[in-house]
């Protein structure tokens, strides 16, 4: 009955382990050689020059490239003619912007090159947004009303979704008209499409140097890692399986081989060691899986704040104090996390909860197997 018990919750394990897994992996998907540099947007005069003045230097350096920029604000109100209102985001985009993100324009229209750079009056909205104010999303040529200036709406895109985060209806304005009409954005982001990372890193702080680089592919493969470990561990819990079956199925040539080589480091070594090795790997690679996940979650920040780390480290008061700035200064950490990143980091906290799960059930089989072992 107990080995029983000790199955069924195996199977659930497994079973929960592979759907977060397959979650994770999932919303990993897409935009995966973009490069992003985000930094926190500041009121300072000449602010939204820094960021224009970068992208036309990026554009310069790499022709080749695929490059825009925007700046993005959570607390934008919107209302109807008819007087009806809600909140929404608000992100203000260059020209090729829509290109980098690959949002799907369901009706309308893009923004045109020469309309960015004038700053006209026009804007892209999300789905959810056009159902909040009109609802249904044939709202193209309506006029939306933004911190009392009249918009016309040419283009409905789909709502982007965020895993784990509720949706949030979003409106797309041109970059210059953002800076026209103040919107207090939270964080500015240069993007493109280039191999030359290095390039883009440097010139992108050269004008912002409290900003934080991302690339894309850097952060699946480090979300991914659990993965590529829990496969490891895998392959060495059905080696050991298989040498077990072995070692069972052929006493007879496994008793030979330990008299033809009676070498203190072959056959009282080498095996013993072998299986015993496979055994730590595979038993205690849910404690290694578990310190990984932890610095990633807990110590990452630290390589973005560095101002986070303690300033004595054999002080107590100093971690005390080093705790108290983390915690004041979580917001700006989040600032400079764009949503692109974020949704990677939560996939990739998703893998390793599904990996932890995994080794936890294939705990439980090797102890069921073990009770099974010493009963027969």
């Amino acid at each position: 009955m107990k080995t029983k018990r000790r199955g069924l919750q195996c199977i659930f394990l497994l079973i929960l382990a592979v759907l977060c897994i397959i979650i994770g992996e999932v919303g990993l998907y897409g935009n995966a050689e973009l490069l992003e540099y985000a930094a926190p947007y500041s009121d300072q005069v000449g602010n939204n020059t820094s960021l224009l003045n970068a992208l036309d230097d990026l554009k310069e350096q790499l022709p080749d490239a695929q490059l825009s920029a925007s700046i993005f604000s959570t607390n934008g109100w919107v209302q109807t003619s008819a007087g009806e209102f809600t909140t929404c985001a608000i992100t203000g985009v260059a020209p090729g912007w829509f290109d980098l993100y690959h949002h799907s324009l369901l009706c309308g229209r893009y923004f045109g090159e020469a309309e960015v750079i004038a700053g006209e009056h026009v804007a892209i909205i999300s789905t959810d947004l056009a159902y909040t104010l009109w609802g249904d999303i044939h709202a193209v040529g309506n006029e939306i009303l933004l911190n009392e200036t009249s918009f016309c709406v040419i283009g409905i895109t789909d709502t982007p979704k965020t895993l784990g985060l509720p949706q949030q209806s979003m409106l797309y304005i041109p970059l210059q008209t953002a800076f026209h009409m103040q919107v207090q954005p939270a964080i500015q982001i240069l993007s493109g499409l280039n191999e030359r990372e290095s390039q883009f890193e440097n010139t992108a702080k050269r004008y912002f140097p409290d900003g934080t680089f991302y690339n894309h592919e850097r952060e699946r493969m480090i979300a991914g890692m659990p993965v590529r470990y829990l496969c490891v561990a895998i392959l060495l819990f059905l080696l050991r399986r298989t040498l077990r079956m072995i070692n069972g199925f052929s006493k007879v040539t496994i008793h030979k081989w330990q008299d033809r080589y009676t070498h203190v480091y072959s056959s009282r070594m080498i095996y013993p060691s072998v299986m015993l090795g496979i055994q730590c790997l595979v038993t205690y690679g849910l404690w290694v899986l578990i310190a990984y996940a932890t610095l990633q979650l807990a110590i990452a920040p630290v390589y973005v704040f560095s101002e986070w780390i303690p300033e004595n480290l054999s002080s107590l008061r100093s971690y005390i104090d080093a705790f108290a700035r983390a915690a004041d200064d979580w917001y700006a950490l989040r600032i400079t996390l764009t949503d692109s990143v974020l949704q990677i980091r939560r996939c990739g906290t998703f893998i390793s909860m599904g990996s932890i799960l995994f080794l936890i059930a294939m705990a439980f089989l090797r102890e069921k197997t073990s009770i099974e072992d010493d009963e027969s």
